[in-house]
């Protein structure tokens, strides 16, 4: 069964190949290729800028109308992203690429209405193809979004006056994440393989802390949405940004708040299946 791809602009608005009438051909979505810099005589970094993926589509619908319409949305989907300035994504099975829709070549559109070739160009300045593994800690229940419990319904207590259970970074590599600390808390600190994450913040309820350590921002959402700055508020002694270690990592807290960890798994390529 062949893969699908989605296109999902940054409205949340998407178009998905076999079911809305898109079918894709042979594509460069899966390629990769990483530039490097040298001294001349040995590689010493590598990058990859910005890229220009090359995704050829058909549009092939039951009725004209049912054409005239994917055609229209599929234009107007991308240029929202492009006018708000915010990417979309192209998703393959459970990875997707951030970037922008920044042009279309359209052919063999004047036989019917509800037939058009399309060979879209997809601009990327994202490194990687991007899985997001979620995992949440309260003071009951231990959950990931893969529905496996790696620990047992309620976390254990010890005399350290700590709750601890484990997630495991399935990934080859270090992995990326963002944390939301949610109030009423004082002081919250959560320690990750034993490595603490440490924030002098008080939270009140309905607020919650979120740290992105790929952008390294430390971000207070109060009530109706308002987003403050709290940079200022981190542990200034061990950075509240370092990635997330591969394998399984202890996870300890007071129990006294709950908090999810998204992790981000980052790859040159998404992983067949």
């Amino acid at each position: 069964m062949l893969e699908k791809i989605i296109f999902r602009n940054h409205e949340g608005e998407s178009l998905e190949t076999a079911i809305d009438g898109i079918y894709y051909k042979y594509n460069d979505l899966r390629d990769y290729k990483w530039g490097y810099s040298s001294n001349g005589r040995q590689i010493t970094g590598f990058n990859r800028g910005i890229v220009e993926k090359t995704v050829p589509l058909v549009i092939l619908c039951n009725t004209e109308q049912e054409g005239i319409d994917i055609k229209n949305k599929l234009f107007m989907m991308a240029e929202k992203d492009v006018l708000a300035n915010q990417p979309g994504r192209f998703s393959v099975g459970d990875y997707y690429l951030l970037g922008y829709v920044t042009g279309a070549k359209m052919t063999k559109y004047l036989y019917t209405k509800s037939y058009m070739e399309v060979s879209i160009t997809f601009a990327t300045s994202s490194e990687y193809w991007v899985k997001e593994h979620t995992y949440s800690f309260g003071l009951s229940e231990v959950t990931s979004n893969k529905n496996k419990r790696y620990a047992g319904r309620y976390p254990y207590r010890y005399a350290n006056g700590l709750s601890e259970t484990f997630l495991i970074n399935e990934h080859y590599a270090e992995c990326n994440f963002r944390m939301n600390i949610y109030g009423p808390c004082t002081k919250p600190s959560v320690y990750i393989g034993g490595y603490g994450y440490h924030f002098n913040i008080v939270l009140q309820e309905g607020e919650y802390l979120e740290i992105d350590s790929a952008a390294e921002t430390v971000t207070k959402v109060m009530n109706f949405g308002i987003r403050a700055n709290a940079f200022h508020y981190r542990n200034f002694e061990n950075t509240v940004f370092r990635p997330i270690q591969t394998g399984r990592q202890s996870i300890s807290w007071d129990g006294k708040f709950s908090f999810d960890i998204v992790l981000f798994e980052e790859r040159s390529t998404p992983k067949w299946s």
